[in-house]
């Protein structure tokens, strides 16, 4: 998804067109810890079990080795915050979109490439401890492609007699991190083994879905012959209007149809993309929506690649922690045609209560600005966790989790410009150069801190059937169980409200109380 601060550039372009357990006198602290508050080991026990809020940090991990299992990834990686972010035992990253960029990197024909900015950030994570990341290849060029000048480009693939030009470009980029000894980017301690083509198939990628498959039919021999370990990424597909709130197959065909946020190359050409498996080893799809989403598209997935004879793995490559509630258009309780879309949970009943949140984000002097502050850090720290667990819980490859720092928008992202898990200076100049200083740590960070010292290397997880509106995810790691779970009935729980919780009689547990908020229960 976006690139980085998407949603207000798509805006543009769219303008111009709690749990606790039931024992006396000992109940959780469920506050985001700051100096001198709890961590792990101050959750309250419950007869050998430890219970513990998701807002709740624990202390950093300790040295990390290469994922073998489900990636908790964050994202975007960006010039200064890599140490401040590996506190959390984060060790698997996402670069911004727009780094290996053919444009960036080649300027114009014949000259040398510069990958100074992409050596920064690979060196500066890797130094830190990071052994996992993810990079996509951007063939925009405004030289060489179709059409790939910098306003409003309408084809990237490349002209045909730059095709092995192309080629070359990707073969280098791959070369340099693959960490063969040829070539390779000085300094460099772990392969980049991971590589997208392309951004997202939406406006991201300027072309249609037959422009796409050529680049992919370039770029997939090219990465391979550079490095026959890496793995290549399908462009990632945005559906989050189709599988939002985790609706019936009839509903997902309705939506198909009408779709929310239009009808776009992005649904049309899907099957498409799908056709060309033999070209690529990972789907990478965008989560903007809350976590409901994500069970009905990996199911629909699975679905249409079974059709194809085959199965391919899925990784979620960018992802909100939360909803946006209401984005790609001006954020009024009035509906029209420049209106904001509503993100479930948000209804068309609810889209004025969502708007008038927004407004007292967005205005310091709003009487309610620091509620709503409050509201927003929570909501970002308690859905971080739900989706990172629903993600494993449908067997995904990984996730990546946004976002690092808050994004400069005016308007347009609802939410999303302020999901910075912590608070940061921005360097100012080019966004790739920038060095960012960070701040405060904020609700979210602890909450990424804790579902990675908690979960990361599990062995296995499985989702419990504990009624309607439950989940109850348990968690394995070497022998012993973590369950994570929470009560939410889909709607909207804005400033004012207290969302419902519900007593639970029957558990490993004994008698336990979920709320809105997810928790840890450890054995």
């Amino acid at each position: 998804m976006k690139g980085v601060w998407v949603l207000g550039l798509v805006l543009v372009l769219l303008l111009a067109a709690g749990c606790t357990a039931k024992k006396a006198e000992n109940k959780p602290d469920n506050a985001a810890p700051g100096p001198g508050k709890g961590t792990a080991n101050d959750a309250p026990s419950m007869g050998g079990v430890q219970q513990e809020s998701a807002a709740t940090g624990i202390e950093e991990s300790g040295a990390s080795t290469a994922p073998t299992g489900f990636v908790f990834g964050i994202e975007y990686g960006v010039l200064g915050l890599a140490q401040a972010y590996k506190k959390t035992g984060a060790h698997a990253v996402k670069f911004t979109p727009a780094l290996v960029w053919w444009k960036n990197i080649q300027k114009e024909e014949g000259a040398p490439y510069d990958w100074g900015a992409v050596d920064a950030h690979v060196k500066e994570y890797q130094e830190a401890g990071y052994d996992y990341m993810q990079l996509l290849l951007t063939s925009g060029s405004p030289w060489a492609s179709i059409d790939g000048k910098d306003v409003l480009p309408k084809n990237f693939a490349p002209k045909p007699e730059f095709e092995d030009e192309y080629g070359t470009f990707v073969k280098a980029a791959v070369e340099r991190y693959d960490l063969d000894g040829v070539d390779d980017m000085p300094g460099l301690k772990h392969a980049v083994n991971e590589w997208g083509v392309e951004r997202e198939f939406t406006a991201y990628f300027p072309g249609s879905g037959q422009d796409y498959v050529r680049v992919l039919k370039l770029a997939y021999p090219a990465i391979k012959e550079a490095n026959p370990n890496a793995k290549v990424m399908l462009n990632a597909l945005l559906m989050w209007d189709i599988f939002q709130g985790n609706p019936s197959e009839g509903e997902i065909e309705k939506r198909f149809k009408n779709p929310l946020n239009g009808k776009r190359k992005d649904l049309t050409d899907i099957p498409f993309l799908l056709d060309t498996h033999a070209y690529f080893d990972v789907i990478d799809i965008h989560s903007l929506a809350d976590y409901t989403e994500i069970p009905s598209t990996v199911k629909w997935l699975r679905r249409e690649m079974d059709k194809r004879g085959t199965q391919k793995g899925i990784f979620i490559g960018d992802a909100f922690p939360m909803s946006p509630l209401l984005a790609y258009g001006f954020e009024t309780c009035e509906e029209s045609v420049l209106a904001a879309k509503p993100f479930y949970p948000v209804t068309k009943e609810t889209r004025c209560e969502a708007a008038e949140l927004l407004k007292a984000l967005r205005n310091p002097k709003h009487v309610d600005h620091s509620k709503a502050l409050e509201w927003l850090q929570q909501n970002v720290a308690t859905g971080l966790v739900k989706k990172y667990v629903v993600a494993a819980g449908e067997g995904v490859q990984g996730i990546n989790m946004g976002n690092l720092e808050d994004w400069p928008l005016p308007f347009g992202a609802g939410t999303a410009q302020y999901f910075g898990l912590m608070e940061t200076v921005y360097g100012g100049g080019d966004m790739l150069a920038a060095h960012r200083t960070p701040g405060k740590e904020r609700p979210g960070f602890f909450a990424l801190q804790k579902v990675i010292g908690k979960l990361d290397g599990f062995d296995s997880v499985e989702k419990k059937d504990l009624g309607e509106h439950v989940y109850w995810y348990e968690f394995t790691r070497n022998g012993k169980i973590t369950v994570v779970a929470w009560y939410e009935e889909g709607a909207f729980y804005g400033l004012n409200a207290v969302p419902p919780s519900r007593e639970l009689v029957e558990t490993p547990f004994g008698i336990v109380t979920l709320g809105f908020e997810p928790v840890f229960l450890n054995a």
